[in-house]
């Protein structure tokens, strides 16, 4: 099977509500794609990233990787945010921050990737090191092609340091504000989420869900190629998450 063929099937296999336990277990080398209960089951543990409406600071998306932060807030209303008056629940949140770990993780390594009967080589993400750089390599993606086209009359997007450890955010306004003396917010993945929070944001719309997970995936292949892309569509699959059908 090659690559096209294994994109054709992940692609059908990602409109899954469930995946068998059989094939979660399959996936790249040295690593797995997640369970689906057993990635629910992390939903009450440990959170990825935190999003929604901070009660200080206003509409905030925040990006974490590599540490665990327990989820306080009751699990019904965990990242409620309002929007045109109404309440949206980002139900899928916890999966998502999972799926998406497991995809960053993967990228940390790098190198030969047994997928679905094909093989072929993962790139290993970037530590950004300056706010230079990271501007320069967020206006890159934006100004590709493949964004301009999914995502017509997309604003700029500023990338500025912020204070704390824990958390790298976006703003709605068009801001990626990130802890840079933190190496694990200067990964190139949790640039790559921000971006794509910029490409898919709509307050009627939860953050995390279907539109976000295809905005990210275009991010991911114009960040790293058309391999890491389908192992993000994997990861997610594996976590039952749907993907928006590219506009």
């Amino acid at each position: 099977m090659n690559l096209d063929s294994a994109i054709a099937e992940m692609t059908a296999l990602a409109s899954r509500a469930e995946t068998p336990n059989e094939r979660a277990k399959t996936g790249m080398a040295g690593a797995r794609i997640p369970k689906p209960m057993e990635t629910k089951k992390a939903m009450a543990d440990n959170t990825a990233t935190s999003v929604g409406r901070s009660r200080s600071n206003g509409d905030l998306c925040t990006r974490w990787c590599g540490r665990q932060e327990v989820i306080e807030a009751h699990p019904i209303l965990e990242g409620v945010t309002s929007a045109g008056g109404s309440l949206i629940v980002d139900r899928d949140r916890a999966l998502v921050y999972s799926a998406e770990d497991s995809w960053s993780k993967a990228l940390d390594r790098g190198g030969r990737c047994d997928f679905f009967g094909s093989t072929f080589t993962l790139p290993t993400q970037r530590i950004i090191g300056d706010l230079e750089t990271m501007q320069r390599l967020v206006e890159h993606w934006l100004h590709s092609t493949q964004l301009q086209q999914a995502f017509p009359g997309l604003s700029q997007l500023q990338v500025r340091a912020r204070r704390g450890q824990m958390k790298a955010h976006y703003e709605p306004a068009g801001v990626i504000a990130i802890p840079v003396e933190q190496p694990w917010a200067c990964k190139e993945a949790v640039l790559a989420h921000e971006v794509a929070h910029h490409c898919s944001w709509n307050p009627d719309l939860a953050p995390h869900g279907p539109h976000f997970r295809s905005a990210l995936i275009q991010v991911a292949e114009i960040a790293f190629g058309q391999e890491a892309a389908l192992v993000l569509r994997a990861a997610y699959d594996g976590a039952g998450l749907k993907v928006a059908h590219a506009t």
